[in-house]
């Protein structure tokens, strides 16, 4: 993958009324760190949403280390300082502030249009790198969380509801995984998941040998089965097509999600053109080189969260 500079999110400036109080937190999906105000310094601490055990640390005059949820033009927090807990009302006008992206989405809705690396934040806080891919589908925004050679197969042989990171501080096409805990917070804000095929080299043509799934239907960091029938929403196998259609799902304790396209069990059939027990988007026990994921061994297997937008 080439390198390419990590993007940021563009300043913004609104005007918050703080409530000091022991009222429960707004809960909305942004979240925001304050860089600088008038009366104060808060930076960021924790980027975990507030309960209602978790307090400010320090009075208004004072230095706050903590994340803010920011809802309608207010945010609610709770405020103790050394003399305990107190209830008071303070309106302070923030002159920058910077939105803590936490998937592609964020930057979508920013105005980014250009693929590559982006800094994110996780659910605590700390900032990694993903990739986004904003060109490949129409009205669409995908993060990547896998993506691993045919050679390197044996290395991601775990499925994805286990907590097995690879590399995830140096993306890459042949050898990445992102920990669970990471891509847990990228799927909280996508509404589908897809797989690719050497989508570096595939990129501008990527629907042949290409699934993608509501995750409704399967959430593929729950979904756990030998062999189930489920709903995707779009599938190709070698030319192979299908649209919101029964296809048969592996993805179990030692063995990766793949699809054995080889036998007709559920209702989507790419028998044709098919080999004995060919494995298609994972695993590849049995590969065919018709398939892009497994044309030769530097061919490569993605796995994406995304929503429509």
């Amino acid at each position: 993958m080439a390198a390419s500079p990590s993007r940021q999110l563009h300043p913004v400036y609104i005007y918050i009324l703080l409530f000091y109080s022991l009222k429960p937190p707004v809960t909305t999906g942004l979240y925001f760190k304050l860089i600088s105000g008038t009366d104060t310094e808060i930076s960021v601490g924790s980027a975990a949403p507030f309960t209602n055990q978790e307090f400010f640390e320090c009075g208004m005059q004072q230095s706050c280390t903590h994340v803010i949820k920011v809802g309608s033009g207010f945010v609610t927090v709770h405020g103790m300082d050394e003399l305990g807990i107190r209830k008071h009302e303070a309106e302070i006008v923030y002159e920058k502030m910077q939105l803590i992206a936490r998937s592609c989405l964020d930057f979508y809705n920013d105005g980014m249009r250009e693929n590559g690396q982006y800094d994110i934040f996780d659910t605590n806080g700390i900032p990694f790198q993903v990739f986004c891919d904003f060109e490949s589908e129409e009205n669409s925004v995908w993060t990547l969380v896998v993506s691993y050679s045919l050679e390197n197969k044996a290395l991601h042989y775990s499925p994805l509801y286990n907590d097995n990171p690879r590399k995830e501080a140096n993306i890459n096409w042949v050898d990445y995984r992102l920990g669970l805990p990471r891509m847990q917070g990228i799927r909280s804000s996508s509404t589908m998941w897809r797989v690719t095929c050497s989508f570096s080299k595939y990129e501008s043509d990527i629907y042949r040998d290409y699934l993608r799934v509501e995750l409704f239907q399967v959430d593929i960091l729950k979904f756990k089965a030998w062999f189930k029938c489920r709903i995707v929403e779009y599938i190709n196998i070698r030319g192979h097509v299908g649209r919101n259609i029964s296809t048969p799902l592996w993805h179990s304790d030692g063995i990766s999600f793949h699809i054995d396209s080889s036998a007709q069990a559920c209702t989507f059939d790419a028998r044709q053109g098919s080999i004995s027990d060919e494995d298609n988007f994972g695993y590849y026990g049995t590969v065919n080189n018709a398939f892009r994921c497994s044309e030769d061994a530097q061919s490569t297997t993605q796995f994406w969260f995304g929503t429509k937008v």
